[in-house]
């Protein structure tokens, strides 16, 4: 039901780029970009059963290439390139055991973006190319958590362009779907798989040439 409304509202935001270039008569296409950085929060929701591992997500941060293909002063096609670092505090005080997930992850987002006087809004899909989130067992080997963020999830955006330049922008981002994850604390231990589902409250500033 979701993944449905959100195709619905990419086909009218598109007709409505598609519709406002061709009522201008064939206006000159402009381009807009720039560098963004900013923090990152991830916001959990999982069930692990038989185990009382916990997981508690911390600060992190984002930063990468800011594009736009702009149609109008209204509306735009939004492409970006983002990299976000985030890191997840797994703690089991039955097994006593505790470490750190650590999460690199490229991602792609592609908005529709609408613009009016200082402020725009945008929404769209988010391709992410690379999630390798993993963390260090007892013995201190690299254990692969599992990926955060399916390879379609969807971002909305709410941002101020202030002097011409600089860019605030604040970003949910989320998906349609959960993922799994794994667990194992050592090699003797049997691992343990669960379902997760990962949002991102973002807010960045930007610098746009």
């Amino acid at each position: 039901m979701k993944r449905t409304a959100f195709i619905t509202i990419l086909v009218t935001l598109l007709t409505l780029v598609c519709g406002s270039a061709s009522a201008q008569n064939a206006p000159r296409l402009r381009m807009e970009w720039g560098f963004v950085a900013g923090v990152s929060y991830p916001f959990m929701k999982y069930d692990i059963e038989n185990s009382e591992a916990k997981l508690s997500p911390r600060l992190g941060y984002s930063a990468g290439l800011h594009m736009a293909l702009k149609f109008s002063d209204t509306f735009a096609i939004q492409p970006e390139i983002i990299y976000t670092y985030s890191k997840i505090k797994l703690a089991d005080e039955p097994q006593k055991f505790s470490s750190t997930i650590k999460s690199n992850t490229i991602q792609v987002p592609i908005l529709f973006s609408f613009r009016f006087s200082k402020f725009r809004v945008g929404l769209g899909p988010v391709l992410t190319v690379m999630d390798n989130p993993t963390y260090a067992d007892r013995k201190g080997e690299k254990v692969l958590f599992g990926r955060l963020n399916p390879t379609v999830s969807y971002a909305v955006s709410v941002g101020c362009l202030l002097f011409k330049h600089l860019l605030i922008d604040a970003r949910f981002m989320s998906r349609f779907n959960k993922v799994e994850n794994y667990l194992s604390y050592d090699a003797a231990s049997e691992g343990t798989t669960f379902d997760t589902t990962t949002h991102y409250v973002q807010l960045r500033i930007g610098y746009l040439f």
